[in-house]
């Protein structure tokens, strides 16, 4: 039975007008026959008081049609909703694993390994916030070294900031040291001009001597391949620092008194180098591979040397500033450390002539120093 005929049943039942139960309910006559002629339906407020006026039960109007089809429809409406809270609940879980994958993702990008070619041929190398720049190709005015490299992962991206830049096989024409870099490392590195950032605390390029200089050691890190000085008030040439460049003399000033491992190699033009008479300290294979020097004084103010100090250059007189023998020269078929007596130089050519600056005839006999047996002799 629908709600309007239970209405008007239970009405007529118990003999009420339509205007006694439209007073009684607060509402109008019409309003009343609106629910009978089933053209409204009184809301659940209303409802409880049309029970409780008639003293009927409650689930009085619950077969009525009315109610079957409002409870399909909630019916519906609930199922939907658990839709909706599924779809949710699901696409939420979907975007926190995501994120956590992002996250995962971030953390562990792995700097080493990452090569990246750029349209000159340069290739970019980076490990643990070293930017290493490699295999020049093609033709390169000016590189800044940037402060910060972005290295990607599967889906993230991130950010590192450029602490150390090692330069191999590097040639172009200008570079840029920026002020986060700390370190820098090179082998085979030309450049022709530099510029250091002014804010860089570890390196600067003083009175514009076109070198990279490290500011604590008072070092040469780096010079130019043919534009650069050294400044009066650098203390140590730093390893490799004049590698491959193309000068043909190279002066010291008085300030310098170390010279370390490989300074001055492969400087295919070099015919000479005055050492300063200040000099304390030099390193090994100096002039290694420096086809064109053939002499070299040594200063009085020496006074600890590699034993490998003039090894793989082709030096063939050494003069020394005063007739004081600080230093032997050696030449050994075979380089085994144990066997080289102490203070001396090892040479790798055939035969190594040892003159006095100051007398052009030595004073024992003999001018080649050979070594035999453990024991340095004076040949005729």
């Amino acid at each position: 039975m629908e709600f309007k005929d239970a209405l008007k049943k239970i009405r007529k039942e118990k003999g009420v007008s339509q205007y006694t139960l439209a007073e009684v309910l607060f509402v109008s006559r019409s309003m009343v026959a609106k629910w009978e002629n089933g053209l409204a339906l009184p809301k659940d407020d209303m409802k409880k008081a049309i029970i409780d006026y008639f003293k009927i039960p409650k689930n009085y109007f619950e077969n009525s049609e009315e109610n079957k089809i409002k409870e399909f429809e909630n019916m519906n409406k609930r199922c939907f909703l658990s839709k909706v809270k599924k779809t949710i609940f699901v696409c939420s879980l979907f975007i926190v694993l995501f994120i956590i994958y992002l996250i995962i993702d971030y953390f562990t990008i792995n700097p080493g390994y990452y090569f990246e070619v750029y349209d000159n041929g340069l290739y970019k190398y980076v490990y643990q916030n070293e930017l290493r720049l490699d295999s020049y190709i093609g033709n390169i005015e000016d590189f800044y070294i940037p402060e910060e490299i972005e290295i990607k992962g599967n889906f993230t991206k991130r950010k590192y900031t450029v602490e150390s830049v090692n330069l191999i096989n590097f040639n172009i024409e200008k570079l840029y040291i920026p002020k986060t870099i700390k370190r820098i490392y090179s082998s085979g590195a030309c450049f022709d001009y530099v510029e250091v950032s002014k804010e860089n605390p570890y390196f600067d390029s003083r009175d514009n001597c076109n070198c990279i200089i490290e500011t604590k050691t008072n070092s040469i890190v780096l010079a130019s391949k043919k534009n650069s000085f050294i400044p009066s008030t650098i203390k140590e040439i730093g390893e490799e620092s004049f590698k491959y460049t193309e000068y043909e003399n190279i002066v010291l000033p008085d300030s310098v008194t170390i010279i370390k491992d490989y300074a001055f190699s492969y400087m295919e033009n070099l015919k000479s180098i005055d050492l300063d008479q200040n000099l304390e300290i030099m390193g090994s294979r100096l002039f290694a591979g420096c086809t064109k020097l053939k002499s070299i004084l040594l200063p009085d103010s020496l006074s600890l040397a590699s034993v490998y100090s003039l090894a793989d250059s082709l030096i063939e007189n050494a003069y020394y500033a005063s007739d004081q023998e600080k230093f032997s020269t050696i030449n050994l078929d075979t380089s085994h450390s144990s066997d080289i007596p102490e203070n001396c130089f090892y040479l790798t050519i055939p035969t190594f002539k040892l003159y006095y600056y100051s007398y052009y005839e030595p004073k024992d006999k003999g001018n080649t120093w050979h070594y035999n047996d453990g024991k340095i002799e004076v040949w005729r």
